[in-house]
């Protein structure tokens, strides 16, 4: 036990919450990782750096500061952990979700309406426009629970509460006003958008002759993918959505918290693979390790080399010695290039 004061009107005991947010913080870490591994790619990897891969990775970016407020466990009621992990898991568990509607608005446009100059010509307009929405929006829903006091202890971590403190109503119309309302817009909106580009590439690929090669192949890959889309959310969140509810009406149960907890942690985990792992981030991540599997196996020539021009040198005068390893650096400027 941590120390942390929980509510004695729920029915979940102590050892329980501390089960669940066992459970809550080791899934975080795993969703940590994964939005980072998608960050990381996108810097390291030139190729990667375009209009759709930059929303996959702002995702990811949300994703890495809402496990950031998972990870940090069960705070005190009242704490300033408590508050900063409520803000952490309410403001970035909301961004993370508009901008999967980025992604779904930019197919909406590209795809749907075939608008193509949207994700080229308009680029930085759009963008801007979509750093305003899914960084401005949730500020401001995230600020709505503060004119209650409603933000606390909400089970197994921080977030708006209605076990104590503040006015417990306001508390429960705040998470569906803030949070699940919007939510489900969102996967409604995401699903209708990519039911109909789901459409279109069916449309597409029939019009590919059977030997259309690469080009049929990109078409049944992105199909494949984009039915998984909007199912993120849903696996997250549905579970969640019904426990919130459930709680309305009566006390906590575990075996529903505990899908509550391994839907909403696994957000980061869900986004990483559906939205970030696709062929092309696959190809540039072995082609990435390659690179620098044959980088370290040049560094290690190099240094052979200058070991033997070391070796022969110590056989001659030291004015040699000094001049001999200049020289040989020069004649091998490729090899910085390499590393």
């Amino acid at each position: 036990m941590s120390g942390t004061d929980y509510d004695s009107s729920v029915d979940l005991t102590a050892s329980e919450y501390d089960d669940l947010t066992a459970l809550n913080t080791t899934l975080a870490v795993f969703s940590f990782t994964g939005s980072c591994f998608i960050i990381g790619m996108y810097f390291a990897v030139k190729e990667l750096r375009s209009f759709a891969f930059r929303l996959v990775m702002l995702i990811s970016l949300s994703d890495v500061f809402y496990s950031i407020g998972n990870m940090m466990a069960n705070p005190s009621e009242g704490s300033a952990a408590c508050y900063i992990q409520a803000l952490l898991i309410s403001y970035f568990e909301l961004s993370s979700m508009f901008w999967t509607v980025a992604i779904a608005y930019t197919l909406h446009q590209t795809i749907i309406k075939g608008n193509m100059s949207f994700a080229t010509h308009d680029l930085q307009a759009n963008m801007k426009l979509f750093h305003q929405l899914c960084w401005g929006v949730p500020l401001v829903l995230t600020i709505l629970p503060f004119t209650t006091d409603s933000y606390g202890r909400a089970g197994a971590w921080c977030w708006i509460s209605t076990e104590r403190g503040g006015d417990a109503a306001a508390g429960t119309a705040w998470r569906f006003i803030q949070f699940y309302l919007p939510l489900w817009a969102c996967i409604g909106y995401n699903s209708w958008v990519y039911f109909h580009v789901s459409k279109k590439l069916v449309v597409l690929r029939q019009s590919i002759p059977e030997s259309g090669g690469d080009a049929n192949a990109r078409s049944y890959q992105m199909l494949e993918r984009v039915k998984f889309y909007p199912l993120v959310l849903v696996l997250c969140y549905l579970f969640g959505t019904i426990n919130r509810i459930y709680q309305i009406f009566g006390n906590p149960v575990f075996w529903l918290a505990v899908l509550h907890t391994l839907g909403a942690s696994s957000q980061g985990i869900g986004n990483s693979i559906v939205y970030g792992l696709t062929p092309a981030v696959r190809s540039a991540f072995l082609g990435l390790i390659e690179r620098i599997r044959h980088g370290r196996q040049a560094h290690s020539i190099n240094a052979s080399q200058l070991a033997e021009h070391h070796d022969d040198d110590d056989d001659g005068d030291g004015d040699g010695h000094g001049g001999q390893l200049v020289d040989d650096h020069q004649h091998h400027p490729d090899d910085e290039d390499k590393i």
